[in-house]
């Protein structure tokens, strides 16, 4: 059967993975992540520049470094605006 991923609410993206939408980073939680998960449509770029812990905060990565450092797994969870 197909799991259905849900966005966090800014609440429990504060208290279960210790930072404010907007600047999640991909590694570094206060709490170890089920799973982590990375859109299929990130899978077009080679470098990302995913959040570093604030909305004004970003770091270069190459996808293939962060698929590797954080054990991520590609799926489609985008949702369309």
């Amino acid at each position: 059967s197909r799991k259905q991923v849900k966005f966090a609410t800014p609440e429990q993206c504060i208290t279960l993975i210790g930072y404010a939408p907007g600047g999640v980073p991909p590694l570094g939680h206060r709490t170890q992540p089920r799973a982590l998960y990375l859109d299929d449509s990130l899978q077009r770029y080679s470098q990302i520049y995913p959040a570093g812990g604030a909305s004004n905060a970003i770091f270069g990565v190459s996808l293939d470094h962060l698929v590797t450092i954080t054990g991520a797994t590609f799926v489609d969870i985008r949702r369309e605006a």
